[in-house]
C-alpha cells in the first residue's frame, strides 16, 4: 500500500504553510523519502533532527537524519502537528533539500494517520 498525500503535502496543506517556488510560481521536482520514524534529536547547536529507517533495494535498511528547519511544514493526515507529537515507529514522508552546509533539510514531514482496523 503506498501513501497518497504528497502532492507537496497537498501544496503546503493549501498554502496555510506558505513557502512558495520561484517568483514565477513554478517548482523543482523535490526528491522524497519514506520510512519510520526512529527518533527525533537536538544537537549541541541547538538544531533538530529527525532520523527514519528506510528499506531500499530488498530488505536492506538505511538510518537517514533530515535537519528541521524554522520553515519545515510538520503534518498527520491533513492537520499540521507540532515536532515533538511524532511518534517513534510512524511511517513518515520527508520532502528535502540540501542546505548550504550540504546537510539534508526537510522542507515537508508528513506522518501518515493512522488507520482505523475494521473488523
Amino acid at each position: 500500500a503506498i501513501p497518497t498525500i504528497s502532492r507537496r503535502v497537498r501544496e503546503r496543506l493549501a498554502a496555510g504553510g506558505e513557502r512558495g517556488g520561484r517568483s514565477t510560481g513554478e517548482r523543482d521536482p523535490m526528491p522524497v523519502i519514506w520510512g519510520n520514524l526512529d527518533r527525533i534529536d537536538d544537537d549541541q547547536q541547538g538544531r533538530r533532527w529527525v532520523q527514519l529507517n528506510a528499506m531500499v533495494s530488498g530488505r536492506t535498511i538505511i538510518r537517514i537524519r533530515a535537519l528541521v528547519g524554522r520553515h519545515t511544514l510538520i503534518a498527520r493526515g491533513m492537520e499540521r502537528v507540532d515536532l515533538f507529537n511524532l511518534g517513534t515507529g510512524e511511517s513518515v514522508e520527508i520532502s528535502y533539500h540540501y542546505d548550504r552546509g550540504g546537510f539534508m533539510e526537510a522542507e515537508t514531514i508528513y506522518v501518515l494517520p493512522q488507520r482505523a482496523a475494521i473488523g
